[in-house]
């Protein structure tokens, strides 16, 4: 039962990559993502017999912590098949990632230092406020919370300056997307 979902979720994102693109590097995506589906159905078992005889609380903060993380990290790792376009370059990315990881903070300034001036330097801002408003949504999602609710119990001001702030990342968005170039898909 479990297998030909598996073998579907495979192919199901095979074709999800090669709808991005023929390149190598989105089919190593639409694989990857594919591939680690698939070994998740198959592997539940094992991971429940794991975690029995491990005695690990699977429905402690700790535990749903883990998972994040391990959600963070596979999904990042993804990232490098579909944002490296060159099949080779990616794995020497991933291996170098992964063997000699560079923790140096300053090496990230550099990088923005160089990728952002002038005007551009505010877009790491802006993307960080973003990712904020985002974080507290999915939190408060996940505690039950009813965010249309919670935002109805707000004052109006302070509520119209919460959807000020979005528009304006909105309109920001715009301002700073690649080469301006319209719709990501507008060519499939």
């Amino acid at each position: 039962k479990v297998l030909p979902a598996a073998l579907g979720n495979i192919l199901v994102f095979y074709l999800v990559g090669l709808w991005h693109g023929s390149e190598g590097h989105y089919i190593l995506w639409g694989l990857y993502n594919g591939i680690g589906i698939a070994l998740g159905e198959l592997l539940l078992p094992v991971f429940t017999r794991v975690n029995e005889a491990l005695h690990v609380n699977t429905q402690g903060r700790g535990f749903h912590l883990f998972r994040v993380l391990r959600t963070f990290l596979i999904v990042n790792i993804g990232w490098y098949f579909d944002r490296i376009t060159d099949v080779g370059d990616c794995w020497k990315c991933l291996c170098n990632t992964l063997l000699h990881p560079d923790f140096n903070l300053s090496t990230v300034g550099d990088l923005f230092a160089e990728q952002y001036s002038g005007v551009e330097s505010v877009l790491p801002v802006l993307v960080g406020i973003s990712l904020l408003i985002v974080l507290a949504d999915s939190l408060m999602k996940e505690r039950g919370m009813d965010v249309y609710a919670v935002l109805k119990g707000w004052g109006i001001w302070r509520r119209w300056g919460l959807y000020i702030i979005m528009m304006l990342l909105v309109l920001a968005s715009f301002a700073y997307s690649n080469g301006g170039g319209g719709f990501l898909y507008a060519n499939f």
